[in-house]
């Protein structure tokens, strides 16, 4: 069974990413033409949440990972980058 709390939070994560990733498109581009709408960068990067969230009710590979695996990558990526 899916532990709903962790799920929101890491695809509230997510969607955040995308939300921010869609705003500085637009704004990029719209800047490149001179004039940014708020209005409707704020709407584009709403939407690309929204569709991230639903988007991520299939499944998200970070829903599978624990917090202590992440301690346990980070240390091995602290290692190999000893090494170099």
């Amino acid at each position: 069974m899916r532990d709903w709390k962790n799920w929101f939070k890491k695809a509230g994560i997510r969607a955040i990413k995308t939300m921010a990733q869609a705003a500085i498109g637009y704004i990029g581009g719209a800047a490149f033409v001179g004039d940014v709408n708020w209005i409707a960068c704020g709407s584009a990067a709403l939407i690309a949440g929204i569709v991230s969230m639903l988007t991520s009710l299939a499944g998200i590979p970070e829903e599978n990972i624990d917090t202590d695996d992440y301690e346990i990558l980070d240390r091995l990526g602290e290692d190999e980058c000893d090494d170099i």
